[in-house]
Formats: C-alpha cells, sequence, structure tokens
C-alpha cells in the first residue's frame, strides 16, 4: 500500500464496535505464532477531543501495535487473528474504496 488515505471520521457507533473487537483480542502474544515483523498498514486514532490511542493493525501478520497520544510505542504487540475477520471489515468499512487494503485484508492470515 503506496498511498496514504484519511484520515476518516467514523462514527460513535463504529468506534464502539473498534473498542469491542479490541477489547475482544485474545492475550496470546503474537512472538508465539508469527515471526513477522508487523508492517502496519492500517492506524486507528480514538480520541475524545484529543487523540488518547493509536491502535496500528499489521493484516500481513495479524499484529496490532498500540501506541499513545504522542505515536510512543507502549510495548503491546497483540496477535488479533482471532479478531481478524472482525477488525478487517471495520477497516474496510472506514476504507470502501481502497483496493489495495480490501486485497491485503482478504489474504492475511
Amino acid at each position: 500500500m503506496d498511498d496514504v488515505a484519511g484520515p476518516v471520521e467514523m462514527p460513535t457507533e463504529w468506534s464502539k464496535r473498534f473498542d469491542a473487537a479490541i477489547l475482544a483480542i485474545g492475550k496470546t502474544d503474537p512472538d508465539e505464532h508469527n515471526t513477522c515483523i508487523p508492517n502496519p498498514g492500517v492506524m486507528v486514532a480514538l480520541r475524545d477531543g484529543k487523540v488518547r490511542a493509536r491502535f496500528l493493525l499489521c493484516f500481513e501478520c495479524s499484529v496490532l501495535v498500540l501506541e499513545d497520544e504522542n505515536g510512543n510505542s507502549v510495548g503491546v504487540m497483540r496477535s488479533f487473528s482471532d479478531q481478524r475477520k472482525t477488525l478487517g471489515a471495520l477497516v474496510l468499512e472506514a476504507f470502501p474504496n481502497d483496493k489495495d487494503l480490501a486485497e491485503v485484508v482478504k489474504n492475511s492470515r
């Protein structure tokens, strides 16, 4: 994905579904299943006035990286393979015309 899309402001209902999917992610360490170095193609910034958290999603290896509001990694990396379909549907809802993203989500492991 060479092009950068966004930012896109999504409705509160979308954010609630995203929050629910993130909270439903299992507690597995991605290193147990995966030797991929994450190359996040999607960033979701949640905010209420200011950015409170940034979720970087790598659909190539199903790993999520969490950053604080300043873009600093907070050392959280989780496999989201158990929520891949839900998170994939949510990001495609946010970027319905992004064919490259759709292909990566479709082919994610």
